[in-house]
């Protein structure tokens, strides 16, 4: 995290914290969603009068939309008042990620999409990818935030592509060297699947030497395994109809 992102943690906790508030208080979702779509689509600095502006303006969008960045937000407080919120209110970045969850979940209701699902972000539905970077983009424009590095900072490290594409390369050359055994005919194999980045497996279609003319292929799968580290650690192929390994397994020594 670069010393600006750093500077900028406690303004954006404080800012996803007043959002949060705002979801769970009596304000309607229309008017939440108004004003987190016109300070996206105006600023701060028009935000207010737009909403008022409006044809029938909205007055607790209005007035929301000031007090998600500046404070205090007496519109959103139906339960009890909070004043300004203190500057350093140390949310985790859990916590920010599920504040923004909040945000796009408050936006799609907004926008008359009832979303089940269990996470927004993750969602391939086009209204959630808008919602979300509705919400990314406003958190990066009024707080300096990063929301990929939060959300990157609450997952498990992914493997890089570059790292994918080497070992794809090496379980490659481990099943085009495998010996299935003598006689034994490969006549077809299917793309590669990953499982955690320590596992290829992939199909293989066989014939052995004992086979009648225009008899099916054996179908069997191909495995090659990586250590923790990287490391080759083993080939080895199973029958699929039996569970039988299939020609002499390799493990690295």
């Amino acid at each position: 995290m670069s010393n600006q992102e750093h500077q900028n943690l406690p303004q954006r906790r404080s800012f996803v914290l007043q959002v949060r508030v705002c979801t769970e208080s009596a304000v309607s979702p229309d008017s939440i969603g108004a004003a987190i779509q016109t300070l996206l689509d105006v600023g701060i600095a028009d935000a207010h009068s737009t909403l008022e502006d409006k044809e029938g303006g909205d007055q607790d969008a209005a007035r929301l939309a000031t007090d998600l960045e500046f404070g205090p937000i007496e519109v959103c407080s139906a339960v009890k008042p909070l004043g300004a919120l203190p500057a350093d209110i140390g949310l985790s970045d859990q916590e920010v990620v599920d504040g923004a969850e909040r945000m796009a979940r408050v936006l799609l209701k907004a926008w008359g999409f009832k979303f089940s699902g269990e996470s927004v972000r993750s969602s391939k539905n086009p209204r959630c990818s808008s919602a979300w970077s509705v919400v990314s983009a406003m958190l990066e424009e009024f707080n300096g935030t990063d929301l990929v590095s939060a959300v990157d900072a609450c997952e498990p490290a992914k493997t890089p592509a570059k790292d994918l594409d080497a070992k794809r390369e090496v379980a490659q050359s481990q099943f085009e060297a495998y010996d299935f055994g003598t006689g034994v005919m490969v006549h077809g194999h299917d793309l590669w699947e990953t499982g955690d980045a320590r596992d290829f497996t992939k199909i293989a279609y066989l014939e052995y030497p004992e086979d009648e003319p225009d008899t099916d292929s054996h179908k069997a799968t191909f495995h090659v395994r990586f250590d923790d580290q990287g490391n080759f650690s083993e080939a080895y192929a199973l029958e699929v109809a039996s569970g039988n390994m299939i020609g002499v397994r390799i493990a690295h020594p």
